[in-house]
């Protein structure tokens, strides 16, 4: 993998096209880079969203009690739950009291391990939907309540999906996006750093044929702030697969040439899209 291209992810040949454009959060490429090397186009990786932390009075759907089994899907929820430890003493220490803490992402353990010092059960799968497929599973997990640590917009609405099938899961968002360009750090794009990501993504996309794929209304948002008004980049210009009905009616509100959206609102479904639209 290459550098050189606002902000920083390259497929493994450049010199190709056509291409597709990634818009989820900085934080989530580690997780994503598994489904963006195996596509067959350049993908360039321009994250237009940012994390805003949610207050405890903003926390919704619910609380968590003591030794309930804990599930984290990004290292958003895991830094801002170990934040928790000097923000909120009383709700870091519900969550310590947790059971056993689950994740498929190998970066997300890691980092919950560092953070949270303590054991992480890291389940073999890419994807939030391969660990709701490991817990469904497991015959002890229906003795123990669960609550899922995750951002207000999710690609893939794990809670729901493990109580539809019998288990007790609580879903609490702890973070939103919002539609904020950033570096390939987090750092939000603003004044002579935003023009100069602007230009220079447009130079490398210039003469080929683009799609570009979004997981949420937040991330369409973030993208028009990012192209701007630029010809190349404004949304007449490109097709968009997305994730789900809400995601599709920003997109054409956007004004995007096509909108197309997935089948299943999965992110590997969501690649496979936009990847089609590219060709």
């Amino acid at each position: 993998m290459r550098d050189g291209i606002h902000p920083g992810y390259l497929g493994p040949d450049a010199r190709k096209a056509p291409i597709l454009i990634w818009t989820r959060a900085a934080a989530d490429l580690p997780i994503d880079k598994y489904l963006l090397n195996a596509l067959r186009v350049d993908v360039l990786h321009v994250p237009c969203i940012g994390v805003e932390t949610l207050t405890p009075s903003q926390r919704s759907e619910g609380s968590f009690q003591k030794k309930s089994r804990i599930i984290f899907t990004s290292q958003n929820a895991v830094k801002i739950c170990a934040a928790w430890r000097e923000l909120d003493p009383a709700a870091f220490t519900t969550l310590a009291s947790a059971t056993s803490i689950f994740t498929h992402g190998r970066k997300t353990a890691e980092l919950a391990e560092k953070l949270l010092d303590r054991p992480i059960q890291c389940i073999d799968s890419p994807t939030s939907e391969g660990l709701a497929a490991a817990l469904l599973r497991d015959s002890s997990m229906s003795s123990t309540p669960m609550v899922w640590f995750c951002g207000e917009e999710v690609a893939f609405d794990l809670s729901s999906h493990l109580k539809s099938n019998g288990l007790n899961c609580e879903r609490i968002p702890v973070y939103r996006t919002g539609a904020h360009p950033t570096d390939s750090t987090g750092q939000c794009l603003v004044g002579e750093a935003l023009a100069a990501a602007r230009e220079q993504l447009a130079l490398r996309v210039k003469g080929c044929r683009i799609a570009i794929c979004f997981a949420s209304p937040s991330a369409v948002s973030g993208w028009l702030k990012f192209a701007g008004s630029h010809a190349l980049l404004v949304p007449k210009a490109i097709s968009a697969a997305v994730i789900g009905p809400t995601t599709a009616r920003a997109a054409t509100e956007a004004g995007f040439a096509r909108v197309t959206a997935c089948a299943w609102p999965q992110l590997a479904d969501l690649a496979a899209l936009g990847t089609q639209l590219a060709f």
